[in-house]
């Protein structure tokens, strides 16, 4: 569903939607309501999208070989981004809601 993208992705529902409109133009994933909530869109991908899936997963790999860090350092960067990331996100839900009304 778009909401478990939006929590996988970070992406913003404004930003991920057109993105998936480009992947579904290319064949590489469908959306469908759900049967459960009509609200709800449902993404899969198509042949093509698990073959491109595929491909991509050795990206990861290629960079690590063109980056001068060690795999311990790139997990720890992914850690401490993660937790700035959590913490800009605390600090932003913190300042909305001190909006007066």
């Amino acid at each position: 569903m778009i909401k478990n993208l939006v929590e996988r992705t970070r992406f913003d529902a404004g930003t991920l939607t057109p993105l998936l409109k480009r992947l579904g133009d290319k064949s590489l994933l469908t959306q469908k309501k759900s049967k459960q909530d009509s609200r709800q869109r449902v993404i899969e991908l198509t042949n093509a999208g698990r073959d491109l899936r595929s491909q991509a997963s050795s990206i990861p790999d290629k960079l690590m070989c063109r980056i001068d860090i060690s795999r311990e350092e790139a997990i720890l960067l992914k850690s401490l981004s993660e937790k700035l990331f959590v913490q800009l996100l605390d600090d932003e839900t913190k300042s909305i809601e001190n909006i007066p009304s």
